[in-house]
């Protein structure tokens, strides 16, 4: 029994050699592929194989391990199995969700479960079985958030199944009955399961990422990142084989959930990542199976060790009275005789005895394999899920409590103006931030309701330093955080900070939101000289992850009409500001929902689609060419139209509508025109200055609730304005993203930028996340067509008005393309006429 605390120690060590590698090469592959943008998964795993080949082979030269032979054939089946099975991997992930890749890694523990018992006749009890569907059941609910299939996704996952849960079963096998261990089968396998994966994974990874890892620009840090990763893979692949030979593959399996669980709690503790309920829940469920599966291992080892010992002592039994037996049968014959039989009687007693001690001491054997077995398969799982369910506890209680978030960020006060006055709702957001916790913040994180996320423009954020005159302001990055299960709904936002906030520290941050479409007209029809009424509905708490100490809510309304507004104290009313608060000491995520009801005449001028088309001419000009879709979209127009009372009456019949837009153009513009399907519409007014146009349209008819009017506006600019040459010799384009129209919400934004014939390499870049492609235009005198960059986005406000810039490269030789043809062209035509003149073609006599 003296060996038993050695092996555990071994054991012990496997297993959290096995944690810690898996753990390390997740982090580094995680910087590798998502930060340094390198996505060869395939290709990265070939070359982790082939360096754990090199690195092996060097131990195996320095006598570290002695090598072992294992048929060619055999070998080389494993190799390759193992190989294909982690490409099968890498495409079922690259062609299914993130929800139903895991569930196929879930899937491989009761696959196995089902092949051995199947072909190897292993027996697993119902114990065991219901702990597995615990640990299933607990990982799923803790780590799947989507299911989305597809066919050749799931075929992919069912043959990933059956690859990995064959290959694991033999790495134990093989391990087994031919008495080798972890390192030399792994010695011997790893040679081809480099050469499939590096023969294959180029070619998986251009099917998953449209990348060519042979065309990849290698930096120094790419190039330390994968020789890291591939120092760290030795130690997970040693680890792997190591743990599947000494244990079992559902064993193996259950330890690779434990580390997923790991990973959600450490990147919890150590990162800051979103953790919610469900994950808690997820998690504890699974460490019960575990701990589960843990302790019916023990306890069938133990019943079958003490089932052997009991049989063993039942054959000692049967042998000893036959003996007995034989020597009675010899007693009553002569007196040499019994002599001699009872000599032969001893030695057969002493021979009993040499086979009982035999018996005991390879049953103490036995019971010491069983009790290994049982140790590393049971209790030896116990204190990493113990040292598990402490953390999961704990962090149960912190989020269940009313305590602040990881960064433990506390608001000092917070005041939210709210501006109604048009049917875009602006929301000015000033926030006093206090770094509570013990380590430095980097980020702070704002929320916004369902309704408003769903709805909102625009969000930006920026730092302020100083007061007044002294005030300086410092743009910052927003950046949505995909996290589900929030309370209330909440959609989340990280503001990044100039630079870490330190504890006891304060900063000023001012937020603006955009939203569109979120005034609802009540009623929803209207008569020709009713007023139009509106809903908004917000929260008079400003749903906020941190603790609020102070904060206060204003609403400014178009006028002092208020047909309704929720009151929750304290709340105040005067002239068009509605006041709620101030409000102290409020937990995280509270939301007290309020509707105000009010009067608002603006027009609900929204453009459904706008088709922006800007020409580049090398010639001189740019031409603008806008499509215009407009709707009215507020409280709809019921009844029938009079224009004698709408012209009489103009400041009470048809006080929503509207019959003039304005548009903002660039200085310096010409050859404006304003149509619609009719022909043109005169009703324009056009002035400008050195500093900017603006154009005044007058629709054919007023436009009122659901009406809706489509035209097209035209002009031209100097290119010399707007086309300038960058430092590498390209030229770019410099203009205005967004619409002309002002206070106009635009749906559906599409933006073409066609290039001159002959340019090359266009790129366009836009401060802001916009869907872009390429396609071709053809006009007069083209012959292989102009690249057309085409830039569009949805709910674009006033506030998205920045400049994007074109990049391309184009050859002046290209301008003289269109002269020469005009020029070659009348030349063949004045030649052909003189030689028809001069060509007789009548039939007559010479």
């Amino acid at each position: 029994m003296g060996e038993m605390p050695g092996f555990q120690l071994g054991v012990i060590g496997a297993l959290a050699l096995s944690v810690a590698s898996s753990v390390a090469i997740v982090i580094c592959n995680k910087a590798l592929i998502s930060t340094l943008e390198f996505p060869f998964a395939t290709t990265l795993t070939s070359w982790h194989l082939m360096v754990t080949f090199c690195t092996l082979h060097v131990a195996q030269r320095m006598n570290l391990f002695e090598p072992k032979f294992i048929d060619l054939r055999t070998v080389m089946l494993f190799g390759m199995l193992n190989g294909i099975s982690i490409g099968f991997l890498n495409l079922s992930l690259g062609f299914n969700s993130i929800g139903f890749y895991q569930m196929t890694k879930l899937a491989i523990i009761p696959f196995t479960v089902l092949l051995e018992t199947i072909f190897l006749k292993k027996q697993f009890s119902q114990k065991i079985k219901l702990s597995l569907l615990l640990l299933l059941i607990g990982v799923a609910f803790a780590s799947i958030t989507d299911l989305q299939l597809n066919l050749l996704g799931s075929i992919l996952s069912v043959l990933a199944i059956a690859t990995t849960c064959v290959g694991q079963i033999m790495t134990n096998t093989i391990q087994k009955k031919l008495n080798i261990s972890s390192t030399q089968l792994l010695y011997q396998s790893a040679p081809f399961q480099a050469a499939i994966l590096f023969a294959s994974g180029p070619l998986v990874d251009q099917c998953l990422t449209k990348k060519n890892v042979f065309a990849y620009k290698y930096s120094p840090l790419v190039l330390s990142f994968i020789v890291l990763s591939c120092l760290i893979a030795v130690s997970v692949n040693f680890s792997t084989f190591l743990v599947i030979g000494k244990t079992s593959p559902v064993t193996y399996q259950v330890l690779g959930h434990l580390k997923t669980c790991l990973i959600l709690t450490f990147g919890y503790t150590l990162l800051h990542d979103p953790f919610t309920t469900r994950n808690i829940i997820g998690i504890s469920i699974a460490i019960l199976g575990m701990g589960l599966y843990s302790y019916f291992c023990a306890y069938e080892n133990k019943k079958k060790q003490t089932n052997e010992l009991s049989l063993a002592s039942e054959q000692i039994k049967v042998t000893t009275p036959l003996l007995d037996a034989k020597s009675t049968v010899h007693h009553d014959k002569e007196g040499r005789e019994v002599k001699k039989i009872d000599g032969v009687k001893d030695s057969l007693v002493q021979d009993s005895k040499s086979t009982e001690l035999r018996l005991c001491s390879r049953e103490r054997e036995r019971e010491k394999t069983a009790m290994l077995k049982s140790a590393m398969e049971g209790r030896l799982l116990l204190r990493p899920l113990l040292l598990l369910l402490l953390i999961s506890s704990l962090f149960f209680l912190k989020i269940s409590s009313s305590s602040p978030p990881p960064q433990q960020i506390q608001i000092l006060t917070a005041e939210r103006r709210i501006d109604l006055t048009s049917h875009i709702v602006r929301v000015f957001l000033t926030l006093k931030a206090e770094n509570t916790g013990a380590s430095q913040a980097s980020e702070v994180l704002v929320a916004l309701p369902p309704t408003q996320a769903e709805h909102l423009a625009v969000i930006k954020a920026a730092a302020i330093e100083g007061k007044r005159k002294k005030k300086t302001v410092h743009p910052l990055d927003v950046n949505p955080i995909e996290l589900a299960d929030t309370p209330n709904g909440a959609f989340l936002y990280s503001i990044s900070l100039l630079k870490p906030l330190k504890t006891g520290d304060t900063t000023t941050l001012e937020v603006l939101l955009v939203l569109t479409h979120s005034l609802e007209p009540f009623p929803k029809e209207i008569g020709q000289s009713e007023s139009q009424l509106v809903y908004y509905r917000d929260s008079a708490l400003i749903l906020s992850p941190y603790h609020i100490r102070e904060q206060t809510t204003y609403l400014k309304t178009p006028n002092t009409k208020v047909e309704s507004y929720t009151v929750v104290n304290p709340t105040n009313r005067a002239g068009t500001e509605l006041k709620y608060g101030r409000y102290d000491s409020h937990s995280p995520y509270s939301y007290s929902p309020i509707l105000v009801h009010f009067e608002n005449n603006h027009p609900f001028a929204v453009v459904e689609e706008l088709v922006r088309e800007v020409e580049v001419s090398h010639w001189g000009s740019l031409q603008i060419t806008e499509h215009y879709k407009l709707v009215h979209a507020g409280a709809k127009h019921n009844g029938i139209f009079s224009r004698v009372e709408y012209q009489s009456r103009p400041s009470v019949s048809g006080a929503s509508s509207f019959k003039r837009l304005l548009l903002t153009l660039p200085p310096r513009v010409h050859s404006v025109y304003y149509r619609d399907e009719i022909g043109n519409i005169s009703s324009s007014h056009l002035r400008g200055d050195s500093y900017k146009s603006e154009l005044e349209i007058e629709p054919r008819y007023p436009l009122f609730g659901g009406w809706k009017a489509t035209f097209v506006i035209g002009y031209g600019l100097p290119l010399q304005d707007f086309l300038f040459e960058s430092s590498d010799g390209r030229r770019y384009l410099n203009f205005t993203f967004g619409c002309p129209l002002l206070e106009t919400a635009v749906n559906k934004l599409t933006i073409k930028v066609v290039l001159p014939e002959g340019s090359t390499e266009p790129s366009a870049v836009v401060p802001f996340p916009v869907e872009q492609y390429l396609e071709t235009s053809y006009s007069y005198l083209d012959i292989v067509g102009r690249h057309t960059v085409v830039l569009k986005k949805e709910n674009v406000v006033q506030e998205l008005n920045a400049p994007f810039q074109v990049y391309y490269r184009f050859n002046p030789i290209f301008l003289l393309a269109e002269p020469l043809m005009l020029a070659s062209a009348f030349f063949l035509f004045f030649a052909g006429c003189i030689a028809y003149l001069h060509v007789d073609l009548s039939i007559r006599k010479s």
